[in-house]
């Protein structure tokens, strides 16, 4: 490889790295400025506009699987918890939220069949809060989705205390 190549690439490299932290710190602002919103929203009497906080959770999931694929690439131990989260996102987004926990939270039957054992991974690291930052939004969502056919306030809190639970998560990713 010729001089000029390589400060080509290291021009195209650091150029990257420069477009991209930009876009982790508002992608990051926007999913913490989304979530504060959805807690406070969650708490009204009567909660307005399902679909659209469902739409918004699924924007945080989005975002989430960035950070999970971002740090999976960096940490080869989390890489396999990390992958199995994105490639089966449908399938989580799928789950009901009474089973949710029992399925996906720590420990959860989902991570254990395919031999993941999520105890692993410390909880303020940034591996767990990757995760996080995908499963608790999509229990949100399934939690408002069941809302939306019951109308039980409860699940409305449910909803709210997993956002708040991965707005603790946030501060360890970068």
């Amino acid at each position: 490889m010729s001089i000029r190549m390589l400060v080509r690439l290291a021009a195209a490299v650091t150029l990257a790295f420069a477009l991209t932290a930009p876009a982790r710190s508002a992608d990051k602002a926007t999913y913490e400025k989304t979530a504060h919103e959805a807690v406070k929203a969650l708490a009204t009497t009567p909660f307005a506009d399902v679909d659209g906080w469902l739409a918004k959770m699924e924007m945080l999931t989005k975002i989430g699987l960035d950070y999970c694929r971002e740090v999976g690439g960096k940490d080869p131990k989390a890489k396999k918890y990390l992958d199995f989260i994105v490639a089966n996102v449908d399938k989580i987004k799928a789950t009901e939220f009474a089973k949710f926990e029992d399925e996906w939270g720590d420990g959860g039957s989902g991570f254990k069949s395919v031999g993941i054992d999520t105890a692993e991974f410390e909880q303020t690291g940034a591996a767990a809060s990757a995760g996080d930052s995908v499963l608790h939004p999509l229990a949100a969502l399934a939690a408002l989705r069941e809302y939306k056919k019951t109308k039980s306030a409860d699940l409305l809190k449910k909803a709210s205390e997993e956002l708040e639970e991965v707005l603790g998560h946030l501060k360890h990713l970068e």
